[in-house]
């Protein structure tokens, strides 16, 4: 198991802590399980309450700025040794982990066969900007495609997912490959519905499916604690 190793930072409780976390280890996991059992192990039980699992965002901190954490694990946010997580009160419209994309690695027409998935991306703010993250001029996204398989041909600024009045849509930002909706191309600067199960492509073979998770499944997989 690949580990790496981290600087996390708790600003409300004043804690910074060196772990070595699993890089496979899912995110709804570590903040909802892995978190308070290691504040408890360094502080006590009672700052652990006050962290509030269900409303803790996780982020990395990129040229002094925190980017949120939407992928299912470390790995699909590009985390590596060396990067600094910042753990911060977030109040969020929905749960969070309930609704997200599942990148598809593999495809079949027979559907008596599974399909290959890989990576999430959670839907949990109401304004999510997909992209590669441009490091030269420091303009960031929230979501850096290119640690997805195909992520490479994102443009910069290619999509935006939004939450509206309990819908979900999303809005190609006028990249290069495209954005696609069940293989078809979207007009650029316009907003489209999407409901579970729609495929979404970002690029044209970087693909996804729109799922609505259940709350046993959120987060559930097990893994190994991180090593303070």
């Amino acid at each position: 198991m690949h580990y790496v190793a981290v600087r996390l930072e708790i600003p409300m409780l004043k804690m910074y802590l060196d772990l070595d976390i699993p890089w496979g280890m899912p995110v709804p996991l570590f903040v909802r399980e892995a978190l308070p059992a290691i504040v408890r192990k360094k502080r006590d039980a009672s700052a652990a309450r006050r962290l509030k699992p269900e409303e803790l965002q996780l982020g990395k901190k990129i040229f002094g700025r925190l980017v949120p954490i939407l992928t299912h694990t470390l790995r699909g946010a590009g985390v590596y040794d060396g990067n600094v997580l910042i753990v911060k009160p977030h109040r969020f419209s929905r749960d969070p982990y309930r609704y997200y994309l599942e990148e598809v690695l593999s495809e079949t027409e027979d559907e008596s066969v599974p399909l290959s998935v890989g990576e999430r991306i959670y839907l949990s703010l109401d304004k999510i900007v997909l992209g590669r993250h441009d490091y030269e001029r420091q303009r960031l996204v929230d979501v850096d495609l290119q640690h997805f398989r195909y992520g490479k041909r994102a443009s910069r600024r290619h999509a935006l997912i939004e939450y509206r009045g309990g819908n979900f849509y999303v809005t190609d930002l006028g990249s290069t490959n495209g954005t696609y909706i069940d293989q078809v191309r979207l007009s650029p600067k316009r907003r489209h519905p999407l409901s579970p199960g729609m495929h979404v492509s970002f690029g044209g073979r970087l693909r996804f499916i729109f799922r609505e998770g259940s709350s046993q499944e959120r987060g559930n997989e097990e893994a190994a604690p991180p090593d303070a």
